[in-house]
């Protein structure tokens, strides 16, 4: 199979999912929310593919490592337990995954946003005034636990000028302002990259305090014009040029759809 075509006869989704797996490196510890079925599928991948020493629980179903035979539509759907390593008792024991965990191993977390900015603030919480929004969105719900999250990573299902802002209006969890220091533990990382259905993006160091996003790569069959004419701030283009995103291994489509999605719930998630 060629590069063009293990590219093309993946959905977005599946697309996404595969690229985040392999940033999932080194003993972690990770957590997938409600309706995360991409960062569900790619820590799946990567335990099955590269890293062994992955941990993760599935949401609301407080699965640790599911073993499922087929990907849900949800991961709090309790056909998550079943074959599982582990299921966590109750909401304390979540509290204390947040918290690094007994053993203050690594913990990643992937999160999307209706508004994230240059500087990596993601906003979960309203568009518009707080007191009279244009869209009430669901809250901060985990993002409240960014401000000790070893590591982030973005991803988010829509490439456009409405997500990608100059600034969010609500800071549901901090990226790299020149504030960042008021609100998280010293060893929090902060955002590492973005995943979108066009590009990745990361963080560069602009000053002693404060990191901006920077594109890192273009997915095959899109330009670099295209993705800055889809942000809503002048996003810095590396001088020596962009790389374009490594297309998918054999095996990584393999195990994708044939051990972690064999429904393909990922086909149907829409992403532009």
């Amino acid at each position: 199979m060629s590069k063009g075509e293990n590219v093309y006869n993946l959905a977005p989704a599946e697309f996404m999912a595969i690229i985040l797996s392999r940033y999932f490196e080194g003993e972690l510890f990770m957590g997938a929310g409600a309706y995360s079925q991409i960062p569900v599928a790619a820590m799946a991948l990567a335990r099955l593919t590269h890293n062994p020493n992955l941990w993760w629980f599935a949401g609301g179903s407080l699965a640790i490592n599911p073993q499922f035979e087929k990907m849900h539509d949800t991961a709090t759907d309790y056909k998550n337990i079943p074959g599982s390593e582990y299921q966590i008792p109750g909401m304390d024991e979540i509290c204390d995954y947040e918290l690094g965990l007994w053993r203050k191993i690594v913990t990643i977390a992937c999160l999307g946003g209706l508004q994230i900015d240059k500087y990596g603030n993601t906003n979960l919480v309203c568009i518009g005034d707080y007191y009279n929004p244009k869209l009430r969105g669901p809250g901060s719900v985990g993002l409240i636990w960014t401000n000790h999250f070893t590591r982030i990573f973005y991803y988010v299902q829509h490439h456009n000028k409405n997500v990608f802002v100059e600034k969010v209006d609500f800071i549901s969890g901090p990226g790299f302002s020149e504030e960042r220091e008021k609100y998280v533990r010293p060893h929090a990382q902060g955002p590492q990259m973005v995943v979108t259905p066009i590009a990745v993006m990361g963080f560069e160091q602009r000053d002693e305090k404060v990191k901006t996003m920077y594109l890192k790569s273009v997915h095959p069959g899109h330009t670099t014009e295209e993705i800055q004419s889809k942000m809503g701030f002048d996003l810095h283009i590396p001088r020596e040029g962009v790389p374009e995103t490594d297309p998918p291994t054999e095996i990584e489509i393999s195990t994708l759809r044939n051990r972690i999605d064999p429904d393909g719930v990922l086909k149907k998630i829409k992403c532009t």
